[in-house]
């Protein structure tokens, strides 16, 4: 009797997570067709009681409906039902039986816009219910998702066409930049000054009366020069006068003197004033004249910063506008994936070793035709024994009622998805803890703390930025697997991470968007994440993988063997992990693991931790934890514990011990 398998569990491909079951549209005619697999089931469901089918009608709707493969198309305009429900809501019909539809019908094909720039995925909100079939579509978003997901184009594709339709035209960017008053500050940087310096020179000379002042000096010069000209000439007079006895000569030339002297001197003074007012005024123009440049300077520069700034506002808020349409365009999600599963659902699914399904559209399960293969009698290879903690010997099915479920070792792309999940997950935690500070800093503040190099930022921005890359860097790499531009790193910002004055509801939304990409890849690595992080699951319910450090302590100890020189327990514990400076005194330790750290009495320990304890009364001590035991203890990789300079991987102690005042949970380099 075959046994239904309820649902489909067929995985769609793409960089997307693993979709299980589903609405897929109802096969008519399954013919022939590849096997998939495999698929992994844990235990077969037992069948559902099969209601009797009602008296087959006869039902032609062949001139209203056609079918193509599993698909149906409403003729009068060439819509594809995305499951059997929008079908039997419109024609009023509850099952398949006695339906007739047009076999021979063609329906246009799609051509799919040329690819663009791939841009970040963002998760969608909560997927909305398909529309009625007879409902009109007016966005054209659905059309793109529903014939996207009909033609089989992967899910990078299908982003392609979503960002190459949701991008910011120009006029949308020039309306942006109006409201932030770009185009009149761009005008008044790049605008010359009304007057040239030698122009606002002349005028101001001009406008102190300097140029008369001037011709006054000149005139006083002319006079006593004049009144100089008439005493040598009056002197010369007396001089030739032949009778004139001496004395009376040089009687007549004193008083001369004395006369022509008197007027002089009067003349001098007056000159002096003269000559001491135009050189102050002259002073005066010239320092008018330096202060207007001057400040015409500043206020260019003044502006060119604005400018600037009001120039990475606009983009900030390109990416908020684009990121808020693309948004838009994912809720048309569920139209994608229903559509690609009914282009690609096989007829017949599994493998040797779970059994093969076949497709039943009378009752919409698969339902098992050939056995699974028992392998519980096969012995574990000297491998997997080795890895699972197991004598060898042991069989599967030994193994499997210990409580352990043997696997195949971890593909590469598994290992690659592990990494990256690890790094987004310890980014993720540091974000967590950070938002409330980040959305509370003045914007303009965090903008300029995000400006300055790294040695002159604050230690919150420090761990930020850092805590930012790391998991910008993890979903872009894994993404596109290419260079990432800076519009991709903005993009990435508006869609992921806290930024000052978010509202409770964006810090929520980009939360979990996080968690959404950080489950994403837990998924697609598999067991390859447990063993990174020794977290264990369901798969390892020993916690072999957990007691094995996940593989941690032996990376560390073949890069830093015990006993090996690693200098002070600061600098060692940074070339393990990247986290913020602590400082080299206890003081400053126990300062730094209260402003970046997770309290002793919060602490859930994982590998990677960074502990900073009071084992040295003066200096404090930080360590890594490398593995968590079962019994809750931890073990450490350190440097310097005794005062020796030399690295330890295997001290254990208490995770709740007194001497530990907190963990800093930053990013493992090993």
């Amino acid at each position: 009797m075959p046994v239904p398998l309820q649902g489909d569990p067929y995985n769609l491909q793409g960089s997307n997570p693993n979709i299980q079951g589903g609405n897929v549209a109802a096969v008519i005619q399954p013919s022939a067709s590849p096997v998939y697999g495999p698929v992994q089931p844990t235990a077969v469901p037992q069948p559902a009681p099969k209601a009797t089918p009602a008296p087959s009608p006869n039902y032609d709707l062949t001139g209203k409906y056609g079918l193509v493969g599993s698909t149906v198309y409403r003729k009068s305009d060439n819509y594809a039902f995305s499951n059997p429900q929008d079908f039997f809501r419109e024609t009023g019909l509850t099952s398949w039986n006695g339906v007739k539809l047009d076999t021979s019908y063609n329906p246009s094909a799609y051509k799919a816009p040329a690819p663009v720039s791939v841009t970040n995925y963002s998760p969608a909100p909560p997927p909305v219910s398909a529309p009625a079939s007879n409902a009109v579509i007016t966005d054209p978003n659905q059309k793109i998702a529903q014939n996207a997901g009909m033609a089989g184009l992967s899910f990078e594709d299908y982003q392609k066409i979503i960002a190459g339709q949701n991008g910011l035209s120009q006029t949308e960017k020039d309306t942006i930049n109006k409201s932030l008053g770009i185009p009149a500050l761009e005008e008044s940087v790049f605008a010359l000054p009304s007057k040239s310096t030698t122009q606002l020179y002349n005028d101001a000379y001009a406008s102190a009366g300097l140029a008369d002042l001037k011709t006054k000096v000149q005139s006083v010069i002319d006079q006593i020069n004049s009144i100089r000209g008439q005493f040598t000439d009056a002197s010369a007079n007396v001089n030739e006068n032949p009778f004139l006895s001496e004395a009376s000569r040089v009687g007549r030339i004193s008083r001369l003197q004395d006369k022509y002297q008197a007027q002089i001197g009067n003349l001098t003074n007056e000159l002096s004033q003269l000559q001491d007012l135009y050189n102050n005024g002259v002073s005066e123009v010239n320092s008018l004249v330096s202060r207007q440049s001057q400040d015409f300077t500043t206020n260019q520069q003044l502006n060119a910063s604005k400018l600037t700034y009001l120039l990475k506002k606009a983009e900030d808020q390109y990416a908020t506008a684009t990121s808020a349409k693309t948004n838009k365009a994912y809720t048309y999600l569920p139209d994608y994936l229903n559509a690609k599963a009914k282009a690609q659902k096989p007829d017949t699914i599994g493998s040797a070793e779970t059994g093969y399904y076949r497709w039943n559209p009378d009752t919409g399960t698969f339902e098992q035709v050939i056995d699974p293969l028992d392998k519980s009698n096969e012995i574990l290879s000297p491998t997997d024994a080795l890895a699972l903690g197991v004598p060898y010997g042991t069989t599967r099915g030994q193994a499997m009622q210990l409580g352990i479920i043997p696997q195949k070792p971890a593909t590469d792309a598994q290992n690659q998805a592990a990494g990256y999940a690890l790094r987004i997950q310890q980014s993720g935690d540091i974000l967590n803890n950070l938002e409330s500070a980040i959305q509370g800093y003045n914007p303009v503040g965090f903008e300029a703390q995000m400006k300055l190099p790294s040695y002159a930022q604050s230690g919150t921005i420090q761990s930020y930025n850092q805590a930012a890359r790391n998991f910008i860097n993890a979903v872009l790499r894994r993404e596109s697997g290419a260079a990432i531009s800076q519009s991709e790193f903005d993009n990435a910002y508006q869609q992921y991470l806290p930024r000052p004055g978010d509202s409770e509801e964006v810090l929520a939304q980009k939360k979990a968007n996080r968690e959404a990409v950080y489950s994403s890849l837990v998924n697609s690595a598999g067991p390859a994440y447990q063993s990174l992080t020794g977290s264990g699951n369901a798969n390892d319910p020993l916690g072999l993988y957990k007691e094995m450090g996940g593989g941690v302590a032996a990376a560390i100890s073949t890069k830093y063997p015990e006993g090996s020189t690693g200098g002070q327990c600061g600098d060692f514990a940074h070339q393990l992990v990247q986290f913020p400076p602590v400082g080299d005194s206890k003081t400053e330790k126990i300062a730094a693991v209260q402003k970046y750290g997770i309290p002793t009495s919060q602490w859930k320990p994982q590998v990677g931790d960074v502990i900073i304890t009071g084992e040295n009364p003066t200096y404090g001590h930080v360590a890594v934890v490398n593995a968590v035991l079962p019994d809750g203890k931890i073990q450490l990789s350190e440097s310097n514990f005794k005062q020796s300079g030399k690295v330890s991987n295997d001290r254990v102690i208490s995770a709740s011990s007194p001497q530990i005042y907190g963990a800093i949970r930053g990013t493992l380099k090993i």
